[in-house]
């Protein structure tokens, strides 16, 4: 009967030349992955001096539990972003930011971005016709055309749409908007009971029967 007893030193040392040889190996495919990952500045439309890197890190931080976070991030790597209603609040909101700050120089959109959202830029693109393509949503939407104190004008452009669908656009009158303030007695009362129980009276009603 023979028995082997192998070298306890040998052994060690066997594993940590392999945990060596594994940790070179991936910091290898770590630098080539950064490598094949870098976007070269002729193939993106991002304006690197916009931002800076850690506040762009912090954006992208937002993201990391979103579903399409990734390909967002891929996106806005390359100053371009997407914006429709199918979208997290937190996806828009980081989509608007890194457009007003100028990371961002392409967006396409749908009928989302027409109302209440400050964005201003240079032009404006409408492609292909569309029912929710209306004169509230068109004067919205080119109405962004032009920022001030940077642009003298603002270009808008159609593709896709119907000479008469477009000349109807521009020619027709934006319909009347009519507020909806919910006024109810509960409402008054309400606002009676705030004048009452203000410090400065005057002041209080004042700001209540403007």
């Amino acid at each position: 009967m023979y028995v082997f007893c192998s070298d306890p030193k040998k052994q060690t040392l066997s594993k940590v030349e392999n945990v060596i040889a594994i940790l070179t190996e991936y910091d290898a495919l770590k630098k080539r992955l950064a490598k094949l990952t870098t976007v070269p500045p002729e193939c993106t439309y991002a304006n690197q001096r916009a931002l800076d890197e850690m506040i762009f890190r912090k954006l992208l931080f937002r993201l990391r539990r979103e579903s399409s976070g990734g390909y967002q991030a891929m996106l806005a790597k390359r100053g371009i972003g997407y914006h429709h209603s199918a979208m997290s609040s937190k996806q828009k909101q980081f989509v608007e930011m890194l457009f007003r700050m100028g990371y961002i120089r392409v967006v396409t959109a749908t009928s989302t971005l027409a109302l209440g959202i400050n964005m201003p830029c240079k032009s404006v693109v409408f492609l292909q016709d569309s029912v929710y393509l209306d004169a509230l949503n068109f004067r919205q939407m080119s109405g962004r055309a032009g920022r001030r104190g940077q642009d003298l004008i603002g270009n808008v452009f159609f593709y896709g749409i119907p000479l008469p669908k477009v000349q109807k656009l521009m020619k027709s009158n934006v319909p009347e908007l009519r507020g909806q303030f919910p006024l109810s007695i509960t409402l008054v009362l309400r606002l009676m009971l705030l004048t009452a129980k203000a410090e400065d009276k005057a002041d209080a009603k004042a700001k209540v029967y403007k």
